[in-house]
């Protein structure tokens, strides 16, 4: 099982230029062919989690939202 954005976030991570990848594990460069046989390639993919990542709640959204207010401030 492959989660495809993370995937993607992992690839570009770890240097690798692509222009996606898809649920079936195939990645394809930015002249759009095939890497997913590629070493560095196979390693990521090899270590891929597809658990996904959890959501913000509510209340981090407010916070993270506030923080950033106030250092708007700050810098004003």
């Amino acid at each position: 099982m492959i989660n495809v954005g993370k995937l993607h976030a992992e690839l570009v991570a770890a240097g690798i230029e692509t222009c996606g990848c898809d649920c079936n594990g195939i990645v394809w460069s930015m002249d759009n062919k095939e890497i997913q046989d590629l070493p560095k390639v196979k390693a990521v993919i090899a270590k891929h989690d597809p658990t996904p990542e959890p959501e913000e709640t509510l209340e981090e959204k407010i916070r993270k939202i506030a923080k950033e207010e106030i250092e708007k401030d700050k810098n004003k």
